[in-house]
């Protein structure tokens, strides 16, 4: 049976750790730009994960690095809310412990979901978790949403988040060459992971005539995304560089669009190719205001991941309209992406700041007004 082990604040977010079992441990985290305020009545919203203990570096305490990844990845999802004009607040759940293949039972997933129903958070599937999964604690609680289409839910958020991340990578083209255009032809893009969503954007990439270069741990996984080309012409437009090494060591990318789980490490930003870097990865830069900051002086563009990668919470979001999930209506909102990145642009060199500064102003003004309906 599942137990509150604690519960604690930091500046990031409000953390509440649960025991699953002997080998596992919940820990969700949220958080709200309304701290130490009278909150607006939003739930809290973001995905549960699944890290196994081995999935960290070796020398690092998991379940420290586990409890920092809820942490800040609730702090993430709050500003992702506020800046796309969402009545949400942020919140993530990390599952940690064994691993998935052995320790996914019915009875963890019910566990995790009688947790999750104690809560104002709403759940959805992440790295490590499925929509099957997410049917599952749905039986037991209603704070879930990106279940299948079938189920009501609107499925899949990947396909959706990708194409966001296309749509910011367009949006910083047209800023960057200051005028309509942002054909991707002739482009390179490096692409670092190509799980979910890393392997729909390439999809993407590829149908909007870039050439692609993309890094992969897996080779079931990289063999997959090769085996996926349509034709000669996306066989010759598409490289897998490399298992070991960072496809943003490539020296022949223009874009660098991360998309796995390895943030780049400090010093690194010094030799990016790439003048603009905008992909879907929660965690780009181990030290985001530093390297950012180098980015920046080096006259990159940077697209803060939580606007790049909105598409996906649009989607789970429109399950709350009053008509239930509508596609289009999800893929109306997503449209509007590219205006905000181009509002992010504009409040930068308005304020002589970097990307990150201009998105963050921006979120909490957005939320802001949000909260003048409620």
């Amino acid at each position: 049976m599942s137990r509150v082990i604690d519960v604690q604040e930091s500046q990031r977010a409000a953390l509440h750790a649960f025991e699953l079992d002997d080998e596992l441990k919940l820990l969700v985290g949220l958080n709200s730009f309304f701290n130490g305020q009278e909150p607006p009545p939003f739930k809290h919203l973001g995905g549960l994960r699944w890290r196994p203990r081995e999935s960290y570096p070796p020398g690092l305490d998991g379940e420290i690095a586990a409890r920092k990844e809820a942490e800040h990845l609730a702090h993430c999802m709050t500003r992702k809310a506020g800046v796309h004009n969402l009545p949400l607040h942020g919140g993530k759940a990390v599952i940690f412990g064994g691993d998935p293949k052995k320790h996914k039972t019915p009875a963890v997933l019910r566990h995790t979901a009688e947790c999750i129903d104690t809560l104002p958070y709403i759940t959805a599937e992440d790295s490590g978790t499925s929509m099957q999964d997410m049917l599952t604690i749905r039986q037991y609680t209603k704070n879930v949403c990106g279940i299948p289409r079938e189920a009501g839910g609107s499925g899949d958020p990947s396909p959706k988040t990708a194409l966001g991340v296309l749509l910011s990578i367009k949006a910083a083209l047209r800023w960057q060459r200051q005028s309509s255009d942002d054909t991707l032809v002739g482009e390179i893009v490096g692409v670092e992971g190509a799980g979910n969503v890393g392997s729909k954007l390439i999809r993407l990439l590829l149908e909007a005539g870039a050439k692609v270069i993309f890094s992969e741990k897996v080779d079931s996984t990289a063999r997959a995304v090769l085996g996926a080309c349509k034709n000669q012409d996306e066989q010759i437009r598409l490289t897998w560089y490399d298992s070991v090494r960072p496809v943003y060591a490539n020296q022949d990318i223009s874009i660098y669009a991360p998309c796995g789980v390895d943030p780049m490490p400090l010093g690194h930003e010094d030799s990016l190719a790439a003048k603009i870097v905008c992909g879907a990865a929660n965690i780009q830069f181990t030290d985001v205001e530093a390297q950012v900051e180098r980015l920046v002086q080096k006259s990159k563009i940077v697209v803060p991941e939580y606007v790049a990668s909105g598409g996906g919470l649009m989607n789970v979001a429109s399950e709350f309209d009053a008509g239930g999930y509508v596609e289009a209506n999800a893929l109306g909102r997503i449209e509007f992406i590219p205006d905000t990145c181009q509002e992010v642009f504009r409040l930068a060199v308005l304020g002589n700041q970097t990307t990150y500064v201009a998105a963050e102003i921006l979120a909490r003004a957005r939320a802001a007004e949000l909260v003048k309906g409620y």
